[in-house]
């Protein structure tokens, strides 16, 4: 699933930050085969965190005592992600 309005991210293989920000998937791929690049390539929602663009989309499989829970925790919310976005994997710059 893509957000609506979104942004693309790239981070390399072994890397813990993003790299790279596209607001086009063709211009991300351009520059990740320029560079021959292996990471993921993965789709943001703009001006919204994806905690709570998840809980919108009714994306989160908690149950609603432990979302009580944890929207009001700061390092879930931090490091919270879903496999529902789009995403893709890169090796030496080729879709996978």
């Amino acid at each position: 699933m893509k957000p609506e309005n979104n942004i693309w991210i790239f981070i390399g293989e072994g890397g813990r930050f993003p790299s790279s920000a596209f607001t086009e998937i063709k211009k991300a791929e351009e520059w990740m085969s320029k560079h021959q690049l292996t990471g993921m390539l993965s789709a943001m929602p703009i001006n919204q965190g994806l905690f709570e663009w998840a809980v919108e989309n009714d994306l989160l499989n908690i149950k609603p005592e432990k979302l009580v829970i944890k929207q009001n925790d700061p390092d879930f919310i931090g490091t919270f992600t879903t496999a529902t976005l789009d995403h893709y994997h890169y090796k030496n710059g080729i879709k996978e």
